[in-house]
């Protein structure tokens, strides 16, 4: 007696390669862990970030997509709390002088 081959009435299912998945810091995010005010330059106080351009002032454009891309390349810094305060305020920015250490002035 011979055995009968039975076809199969359903789809089979290919082996999917396994890909690792990459996570790539952006630049900002590196900014954002170096702890370092892009303004006053301190390091010492938390950072925050700050939007140059806010998304008012954009263009709304017809399609949604392209209102998203704008808002996501539009200018962005870190500062300090105390910077960030100040820019959001208004107020100029005086940068705090700088210590120079072994520098003698040539003027008298």
């Amino acid at each position: 007696m011979e055995l009968e081959k039975k076809v199969a009435r359903y789809g089979v299912l290919d082996a999917v390669s396994y890909t690792p998945f990459v996570f790539q810091r952006t630049e900002l995010v590196e900014r954002l862990n170096a702890r370092t005010c892009e303004r006053c330059g301190s390091d010492t106080k938390p950072c925050e970030i700050h939007h140059v351009r806010r998304l008012n002032d954009l263009r709304r454009e017809a399609d949604i997509l392209g209102y998203m891309r704008s808002a996501r390349s539009r200018k962005r810094i870190v500062l300090c709390t105390d910077c960030h305060e100040a820019a959001h305020s208004y107020r100029p920015y005086t940068r705090p002088p700088r210590k120079r250490a072994g520098v003698e002035s040539r003027m008298r």
